[in-house]
C-alpha cells in the first residue's frame, strides 16, 4: 500500500470513530480511491470505517450522483445551540 495513499487518508479520517458518520469530503475521497483501483477492504482499512459503508458511498454516487447525507426525520429541536451550551 502506497504510504502518500495512507498518509492522506489518515489525514482525513482524523480522529474519527468507526461509527462517526463520514464527511461529504471523506465519501468524495473513499469514491476516488475505490474508483482508481484500491480494493473496498483496503479503503475500508484506510478511512477507518466498515466495508458497508465503502459499498454505501459508492451505491449513493452511482444512484444520485453525489454525497451529501440524507436528511434526518425526527422532532426538531426546541433550544438552540446557544441555549443548549448554556445549559
Amino acid at each position: 500500500m502506497d504510504a502518500k495513499l495512507r498518509a492522506f487518508a489518515a489525514n482525513l479520517s482524523g480522529d474519527r470513530s468507526y461509527n462517526d458518520e463520514l464527511t461529504e469530503l471523506q465519501r468524495v475521497a473513499i469514491t476516488a480511491v475505490v474508483l482508481s483501483g484500491t480494493s473496498q477492504r483496503v479503503a475500508a482499512r484506510l478511512f477507518n470505517c466498515s466495508r458497508g459503508a465503502i459499498e454505501q458511498t459508492l451505491r449513493r454516487y452511482e444512484k444520485d450522483g453525489n454525497f451529501v447525507s440524507n436528511p434526518r426525520q425526527g422532532r426538531p429541536s426546541v433550544l438552540s445551540r446557544q441555549q443548549k451550551r448554556a445549559v
